[in-house]
């Protein structure tokens, strides 16, 4: 089981939304590392990200917050990656 796999199981089965903020937040920071030193694309990164806004988590969050925001701006970098330098900024 990936990462992303584990935290989709944590979003998807936890019923606290503070444990499950925290952890979705926790995985997130996880993934820094990956980019900084390249061992994962931006747009692998983006595709990873991206596949949180199925969770239960994600469904409840609202438009306006901030880790639904990353969510947003990771699906919109996984579908359309010509967009990158412009959805960075």
């Amino acid at each position: 089981m990936t990462s992303s796999e584990a935290t989709l199981n944590v979003l998807d089965q936890n019923n606290d939304p503070e444990i499950t903020r925290s952890y979705f937040v926790d995985f997130l920071s996880g993934l820094l590392p990956d980019l900084e030193s390249d061992q994962l694309s931006s747009s692998q990164i983006a595709y990873s990200i991206a596949g949180m806004l199925s969770s239960d988590f994600a469904q409840k969050l609202s438009d306006d917050d901030p880790l639904m925001e990353i969510m947003t701006i990771a699906g919109e970098l996984e579908v359309a990656p010509e967009n990158t330098p412009e959805l960075t900024k």
